[in-house]
Order: C-alpha cells, then structure tokens, then sequence
C-alpha cells in the first residue's frame, strides 16, 4: 500500500482535468484500493474486490477552472490478497494541461513533492 501527498504546480490560468488510472496484468486474484484527492474535493474513489484478470482502468475525470499556484493534491494506492499486500499492480495520475485535448501521465515537473528530509 502506498500513499502520496504533493502539489500540483500550475503555471498557467485555464481549465486542468485531473484523473488516475489503475493497471494491474493477470496475477493471483487480489483486491485493490484507488484513492486520490484534489483539495477538498474527491477525485477518485474505487475499491474492487477479487481482481484476477488484466485490469487497465481510467477513472472518471474531474475539471478544474484553475489560476497559478500550487494545489494540494493525493493519493491513495494498493493491492492486497488476505493479510497481504500483493503486486503487481501501478497507478498513474493523469493530468490535462489547458488547452490539451486528452489525459497524459502527469509529467515530472507537474506535481511537487514536500522535502521529507526537513520534516
């Protein structure tokens, strides 16, 4: 199980569209959690119980009219079978840049992680 917390960096005014996406080849049957959060706001929310075939799943995608700064965003992610945390399994935040058509993997520069070492 893993969990994230970082800022979006947007760097220019207009509309962002925040999603995730879960990816999970065959393997043993597991369950898994896919939790992100922008804000206040509940992004994705998923559970899904006994996955035992290919899995690639898009969620459904939030819009946001967004001005220069950084935004709180978060994420939740993991697969597990009884007591055990269990793989293979990746999840992928998405990001929509204005004035961009479709969902990409967020790109390096989008998301801004606190510096751990001075906490």
């Amino acid at each position: 199980m893993g969990a994230g917390v970082g800022f979006l960096a947007v760097r220019t005014a207009g509309i962002y569209v925040i999603s995730a996406r879960l990816d999970r080849p065959a393997a043993p049957a597991a369950n898994c959690l896919v939790h992100t959060g922008f804000g206040p706001h509940r992004i994705t929310s998923s559970l899904d119980l006994g996955i035992h075939n290919d899995l690639s799943r898009h969620f459904e995608a939030a819009r946001f009219d967004l001005q220069p700064g950084l935004y709180r965003i978060g994420w939740v992610f993991g697969c597990w079978r009884g007591r055990d945390v269990t793989g293979p399994g990746k999840m992928t935040m998405l990001v929509g840049h204005p004035g961009e058509t479709g969902l990409e993997p967020a790109r390096a520069d989008d998301i801004v992680r606190p510096d751990s070492s001075t906490q």
